[in-house]
């Protein structure tokens, strides 16, 4: 029942349905679900494991089929960087494809096969049709239309994200992912104080959350407001260590507020340590050598971080951080490698 109690309301509606027999594997996946929320590597590692002692259980069990696919998904996206994107999507495509195979009535499955189509397959129309068919399954799916909200947003589909984005958080008001979401599509449709104000209502919710932060810096880093992005980066690197999810950022922070030590500082750690087991995004190098003002790096890292599926890109086309390089005729050929062109 406390596991219960830490869940979305549409997260609670989805363990109502309750989909297996087996009273042992619904315990499973109700504890991978909470994981799920934790965003720590330990914790993220121990749902799969939940997950996939629920299909054992029950091979025949959809939801724990995507809440596996939704668990290595997050384990790869920009917001984590836990993993690889090839290293996490063969296994959660395979895992969404599963559980749409076994309940293709099941909303959740195709929310979770089309948030893949988004992070790993750049597929916009692919992932738009799965998230359509999980909304005419259960129009009240917060998950589906925040995902949605996301796909729109990446597009540039400002109004059909922002529709998205509030009808998600009418589902869950108190929850701080989706009110997090909310505070990055006002960042990403430039829109910054309105942005700072929310990420600020999320802190609230959560004070330690790991992803307001960063996020929060971000739109610091788009006022010029260099001190205060910095500040937000250091507070919230801990939770991040041996990731490049925070300080990709703020190496590139550190080049544009003339810090040009630190962001070197910054750089070669990240270049050392990619050349170990670690995951170090190319993106996040890309960053730092953007801050700096060297363009032809940033630009050679960026297609590194195409070839690689990096899932930042797939706000390439909307995401203020990338605006000193836009004017750059390579930008439109990064742009075509993700299809947003």
């Amino acid at each position: 029942e406390k596991l219960r109690l830490q869940l979305t309301p549409s997260e609670r509606t989805l363990l109502a349905k309750r989909d297996t027999a087996d009273p042992e594997a619904y315990r499973l996946y109700l504890r991978g679900r909470y994981l799920s929320n934790e965003r720590t590597e330990a914790a993220l590692r121990k749902a799969i494991e939940y997950f996939q002692e629920a299909i054992a259980r029950d091979p025949r069990y959809a939801q724990a089929y995507s809440g596996l696919a939704d668990v290595h998904c997050t384990m790869a996206t920009s917001y984590n960087k836990r993993v690889a994107p090839r290293e996490a999507y063969g296994r959660a495509r395979a895992a969404a494809l599963r559980a749409v195979e076994t309940d293709p009535e099941l909303s959740e499955a195709h929310a979770s096969l089309g948030q893949i189509l988004v992070q790993f397959d750049w597929d916009w129309a692919g992932a738009e049709r799965e998230f359509r068919r999980a909304l005419e399954l259960n129009p009240s799916n917060g998950v589906a239309l925040h995902w949605r909200s996301h796909c729109y947003l990446a597009q540039g589909r400002f109004d059909e994200s922002a529709r998205d984005s509030l009808r998600a958080l009418d589902t869950d008001p108190v929850s701080v992912m989706l009110n997090i979401h909310l505070g990055e599509h006002q960042h990403l449709t430039r829109q910054y104080d309105l942005a700072i104000e929310q990420y600020r209502r999320a802190l609230e919710l959560s004070p330690n959350h790991p992803n307001a932060r960063p996020l929060l810096a971000l739109v610091y880093e788009a006022k010029g407001m260099y001190p205060q992005a910095i500040a937000e980066l250091a507070a919230a690197e801990p939770f991040w260590a041996g990731t490049s999810r925070v300080r990709g950022p703020l190496g590139r922070v550190y080049g544009l507020a003339g810090r040009r030590a630190e962001a070197l500082k910054v750089l070669q750690e990240l270049i050392r340590e990619r050349a170990g087991p670690k995951y170090i995004a190319a993106d996040d190098i890309a960053a730092v050598y953007s801050g700096l003002g060297d363009t032809d790096r940033a630009f050679e890292w960026l297609q590194r971080a195409c070839e690689e599926r990096a899932t930042a890109l797939v706000n390439l086309k909307v995401e203020p951080a990338f605006d000193a390089l836009r004017g750059d005729r390579r930008f439109a050929d990064l742009l075509r490698c993700v299809g947003l062109s």
